[in-house]
Order: C-alpha cells, then structure tokens, then sequence
C-alpha cells in the first residue's frame, strides 16, 4: 500500500521529484511510496491516481519555480481543469489527505490569491524546503517529518534501509549542467549532473501533452 503520494510538474520537478522518490523509497521501502513514473505500461493512469490518493496518507507537493509558470500564451497550467497538479491536489484536499508542500531551493512561498480556489488552503500550510546545497540534510528531515505525520501502524519497521528502484532516467541538458549532490539508488550519496538549480531550468515540456509518452508517465487522453 502506498501511503505516500509524490506529487510534481513535469517541467518544474520532474528531476527533483526522482530524486525525493529514491530517498524517500529508500527510507520507507518504494511500495510505500507513489511516483507516477513507476506505473507499468498499459496501466489507466487516471483510475491508478484516483485509487492511490484515496489510499494514501500524506500527499507530498513538490514546488518548484516553475509550478506556477505561464506558457508563451500566457496561460497557466495550474488555471486550467484539465492539468494534472490541480487535480491531484483538489482530490486531496477534498479526502481530508494531510498535504505537504516541499518547496525547492528558493522557490517562493504560494500566495492564495495565485491559487485556484480548490487549492488555495495550500498557502496556508507549513512547508519544508529542500535545497540542493544541504539536500542530505534537508531530505532528514522530510523523512522525519514524514514518520510523524503517518499513522504509527504505518510507519517504517525495522533499522535497516530498503533500496528504492530508480525511476526512469531524466537527463538535464548537457548545457546548464553543473554537480551537485544528489541521493543514488542504492541509498548513498553521490555526485551527479543536475541544471542550475534543483527544481528549475530545465524543459521537460508541459504535463498535459507530455506525461504518457515514456513508460510510466500518464496522459490526459486515457
């Protein structure tokens, strides 16, 4: 059973939210978590949501700067009724799921008057904040705040650490690459390729035309 729900933007996260699957799996044990990219082929991602949001405890948002972006249109993703964030966070909210916005490097802090009505509580909650330049500690104390806020049945046994399997690859442009520290497969760390900044910079293209092209993404026309 999943207990903890991963959601993001594609073109705003995608890569952070990998990477918080890995450590957060690794800590709990990746059966426990739900990450989008982890559904098998054929899978009916909108049923799939529905169901782990309904099983779930904790919802983790992560917001990065280009959560709130607008296209070359000027248009938001988060106003329309089709975008994927929106929904997961409406279906949330409307569960009574506990949500936690994990917000990225120096992404700033929502404003409910930015938000869609549904959401808008989302401005009024405490958030953590991750940071590339201090991710082993700040991905502490997620995970630590993670094992208070599940039910005690719920939470991780045992001391020894359970290995999450890597999601599907995202590679950032060569171009704005740079190192940072990063969380590996295997439950260490180590150095690897990342953009600018742990959220942002990166074009991952948008959620709605683009989650469901590789294995495990999901689409809007299922």
């Amino acid at each position: 059973m999943h207990e903890i729900f991963i959601s993001y933007r594609t073109d705003d996260a995608a890569y952070a939210a990998a990477e918080l699957y890995r450590a957060i799996g690794t800590h709990f044990g990746p059966d426990r978590v739900f990450y989008d990219c982890t559904m098998p082929p054929s899978t009916k991602y909108p049923k799939a949501l529905k169901r782990a949001l309904e099983r779930c405890e904790v919802v983790v948002a992560v917001i990065g700067p280009r959560w709130l972006a607008s296209d070359q249109h000027g248009r938001r993703a988060i106003d329309q009724p089709t975008d994927w964030v929106r929904t997961e966070l409406t279906t949330a909210i409307e569960l009574g799921r506990i949500v936690l916005p994990v917000l990225l490097d120096d992404t700033a802090v929502l404003e409910a008057d930015r938000l869609p009505h549904e959401i808008r509580s989302l401005a009024h909650l405490q958030f953590l904040r991750v940071r590339r330049q201090i991710l082993t500690d700040d991905v502490r104390r997620l995970t630590a705040h993670l094992e208070d806020l599940l039910p005690r049945s719920c939470r991780r046994t045992g001391t020894e650490p359970t290995n999450a399997p890597a999601p599907p690859s995202i590679a950032p442009p060569a171009a704005q690459a740079q190192q940072s520290i990063v969380f590996m497969g295997n439950g260490t760390i180590g150095q690897a390729i990342t953009g600018d900044s742990f959220g942002g910079h990166f074009t991952f293209g948008d959620q709605r035309s683009h989650r469901g092209r590789e294995h495990g993404d999901r689409r809007d026309d299922a």
